[in-house]
C-alpha cells in the first residue's frame, strides 16, 4: 500500500518479480494450484498430496481427430522413457549402452500412464512410479532423502537438453552440448525418440508440474525431430571390447558401483570378437577410466586399492563433429 492507504498494484508485482521465494509460473491455472498447494501446507493439511505428474499431448499428421496407431503410441512412451531412463543413469555416471541398469536407476525412472483423448490430438498422462506421500510430514521426509528424485532430474534435464531454440541440423548440432556430454546411452535413446517422432508425424506437447513449483513445458515439432534425428545421424559412433591390464585406483558403490582402472596395456591378442574398436578410437582410451559394474556382481566386494587385474572392457564411443571422442566403459569380466 501507499501512504494513503491504497494498493499499488505495480509495486506488489515488481515485488513477488524480485522475490526468489516465490515460485515461477506459466498462466493463472498454474498460479491457483500453486496457491493451494502452499495454502494445504500452511495449514499442515492430511490427506494424499498431489505427486509430479506430466502430460504429453501428441498432435499433426499423425493424429486423426483424437486417434492415433497404437503401434505409434506404443514407440512413443517406449521412446520417452527409454530417453528418461537413459538421462538417470547418465545423472548417476552410468553412460555406456552395454549391460543391465542397477534397479536404483530402472526403478527410480519409471513412469506410469493413463492415456484420455481430446479433440484433434491425444493426450498421454503421466507420473513417477511412487507411492504418492500419506500426508505432509510424510511428503517433507521423503524430499528430504533426496534433494530432487532421480526421475524428476532426469525429465527436467530432457526438457532443458530439447529446448533450445533450433531448426537445422547445424542449429540441433550446436545446441547438444548436453546430450554428448551424457554419454553414448543418452545419444542413442535421444536419435530413436526423434526418429518415432518423426517417422509418425508428431508434435510433442510436453507439460511437466511438480508441486508447489510452475510448470515446465517443451513444445517440439515433427519437423525439428526429423531435422534433430538427421543431425544425430551425422555423430560418428563406434564400439567393442577391449582386453586391459590395470590397476584399480578406486572402487565406489556412489552414485552406483564403479571401478577405477589405471590402464596398464591393452593387449590385442586378447580382442574379443564381438567387435573391435577402430585404430582411432582405441587411441582416444584414457590412461584411467571409470567402469560401471553390474549391482550384483559378487566381486566387487573383493577389489582392492592396488590390485592387479586382466579386464574385458565393453567399450561405447560417440563423437559429434568438430568435437573429441566421447567414450563409456562397462565391465564384461576380469580376473
Amino acid at each position: 500500500m501507499d501512504t494513503n492507504g491504497d494498493f499499488d498494484l505495480d509495486r506488489y508485482l515488481l515485488e513477488l518479480e524480485e522475490n526468489d521465494s516465490v515460485p515461477d509460473w506459466v498462466d493463472i491455472q498454474d498460479l491457483n494450484r500453486i496457491s493451494v498447494e502452499q495454502h494445504q501446507i500452511n495449514l499442515g493439511a492430511t490427506g494424499v498430496i498431489s505427486k509430479p505428474n506430466g502430460t504429453i499431448r501428441l498432435t499433426g499428421e499423425g493424429v486423426d481427430q483424437h486417434s492415433l496407431s497404437l503401434n505409434a503410441a506404443g514407440d512413443v512412451l517406449n521412446g520417452f522413457q527409454n530417453l528418461v531412463t537413459a538421462i538417470g543413469a547418465s545423472l548417476r555416471g552410468v553412460q555406456s549402452e552395454r549391460g543391465k541398469l542397477p534397479a536404483s536407476i530402472s526403478e527410480h525412472t519409471k513412469l506410469m500412464l493413463d492415456a484420455s483423448p481430446a479433440p484433434g490430438s491425444v493426450v498421454l498422462k503421466f507420473s513417477p512410479n511412487y507411492r504418492p506421500a500419506e500426508d505432509t510430514k510424510q511428503l517433507e521426509l521423503e524430499l528430504a532423502e533426496e534433494e530432487e528424485p532421480l526421475v524428476e532430474q532426469s525429465i527436467i534435464d530432457l526438457i532443458n537438453a530439447l529446448s533450445s531454440p533450433a531448426d537445422s541440423q547445424e542449429d540441433f548440432l550446436d545446441n547438444a552440448g548436453s546430450i554428448d556430454r551424457s554419454g553414448p546411452r543418452v545419444v542413442s535413446a535421444t536419435k530413436g525418440f526423434m526418429e518415432t517422432l518423426s517417422d509418425n508425424g508428431l508434435d510433442l506437447d510436453l507439460k511437466w508440474r511438480v508441486p508447489r513449483m510452475g510448470t515446465r513445458k517443451l513444445l517440439f515439432r515433427a519437423a525439428q525431430a526429423k531435422a534433430f534425428f538427421d543431425a544425430l545421424d551425422k555423430v560418428d559412433t563406434d564400439s567393442g571390447v577391449i582386453s586391459v591390464s590395470a590397476v584399480v585406483e578406486g572402487v565406489s558403490r556412489f552414485p552406483n558401483p564403479h571401478v577405477i582402472l589405471k590402464i596398464v596395456s591393452i593387449d590385442d591378442g586378447k580382442e574379443i570378437s564381438e567387435g573391435e574398436l577402430r585404430p582411432f578410437v582405441r587411441e582416444s582410451v584414457p590412461d584411467v577410466v571409470h567402469v560401471s559394474i553390474e549391482e550384483d556382481d559378487n566381486r566387487f566386494q573383493r577389489l582392492r586399492i592396488d590390485d592387479e587385474v586382466e579386464a574385458s572392457l565393453a567399450v561405447d564411443a560417440t563423437r559429434f563433429p568438430g568435437k573429441s571422442w566421447k567414450l563409456a566403459f562397462a565391465l564384461n569380466y576380469w580376473e
